[in-house]
């Protein structure tokens, strides 16, 4: 993942800036591979 993916991310996690849908590492094919670890991981590092 690029960095701009991970802030990217972040910022969705942290709701830091408005977004328009999903981040890219949880969405589309990416989804598929992380959607469901990353969001366990995020669930560690609270709003």
């Amino acid at each position: 993942a690029s960095r701009r993916q991970i802030n990217q991310l972040l910022n969705w996690h942290w709701k830091l800036k408005p977004q328009n849908g999903q981040p890219e590492l949880i969405s589309g094919w990416r989804a598929e591979l992380m959607a469901e670890k990353l969001t366990l991981l995020l669930q560690e590092y609270p709003l």
